[in-house]
């Protein structure tokens, strides 16, 4: 099934990212609310449990203000189908890091996808 293929390749990666002793991951997720059609990173690196750079945390924190919404990390706004759906129709491109410790809330998140997808 295609449609799984890129969690299936990330799954992967972020396994031999950690036997291989990386400390992180870095993505450049592109796309926008409005673009998803062609562009669907920001969409799909957030799901999969990245965390924002410093610019695109404050960035992401004005969208939330301006929107009178009350979390503070894309994580927070993910572990919702609100919030989801919510930064699927008004995400942004964003720069991104997924930190590879076992404890990190990245991989806490990622573990937690998969696990909503029958992994």
């Amino acid at each position: 099934n295609g449609k799984s293929l890129g969690l299936k390749l990330f799954k992967n990666q972020v396994e031999t990212a950690t036997k291989k002793k990386f400390t992180q991951l870095r993505v450049s997720a592109a796309g926008s609310g409005y673009d998803k059609s062609t562009y669907n990173g920001y969409y799909t690196w957030a799901r999969f449990g990245y965390s924002f750079n410093a610019d695109s945390q404050e960035r992401f924190m004005r969208l939330m203000q301006s929107n009178n919404r009350s979390e503070k990390t894309i994580h927070e706004l993910m572990a919702t189908k609100q919030g989801a759906a919510f930064w699927e129709r008004n995400g942004h491109s964003f720069g991104g890091v997924f930190d590879l410790k076992k404890t990190s809330i990245n991989q806490k998140s990622f573990k937690a996808y998969l696990k909503s997808r029958g992994y």
